[in-house]
């Protein structure tokens, strides 16, 4: 008889040093959402032996918050270090398939580097995400 299959979300489990640091402390409800769809996105698609590197599309996270919202969220999570963007996508129009964003996760495997580290204080924190906020969309410079 086959094992009972588990409803239990995938999840990654996130070190107390990371969860007690004053860059997780300063992460807004929408960042950390998006930051678990994609190591939803890292578990199942099996990322980590990809260099790291999650496919995700624009749609996936405009499914998740307003598209200024998900944009500044998305600035937040690279200005605090959770978050690297390799390779910028591009938004699918009508049935057209446009390549997607590639993002890489700085605290997972294959080779993490931890940069939310580099903020150690609250200030900084705040300073971080200040600066996250003040920047308008730009394709080239801000994502």
């Amino acid at each position: 008889m086959a094992a009972p299959v588990s409803r239990e979300p995938i999840s990654v489990d996130h070190s107390g040093e990371m969860e007690r640091s004053p860059a997780w402390r300063a992460l807004p409800e929408l960042a950390k959402r998006i930051l678990y769809a994609l190591e939803a996105e890292y578990l199942e698609s099996g990322a980590a032996f990809c260099a790291g590197r999650i496919k995700c599309n624009y749609d996936q996270l405009m499914r998740l918050g307003p598209r200024e919202a998900v944009l500044r969220a998305l600035r937040e999570l690279r200005a605090l270090g959770f978050v690297e963007i390799r390779k910028t996508g591009d938004r699918a129009i009508g049935a057209e398939r446009l390549p997607p964003t590639f993002y890489v996760l700085t605290y997972l495997p294959p080779n993490p580097r931890h940069d939310w580290r580099r903020i150690l204080t609250s200030g900084a924190a705040a300073d971080a995400l200040a600066r996250a906020a003040g920047h308008g969309f730009n394709r080239s410079e801000d994502l």
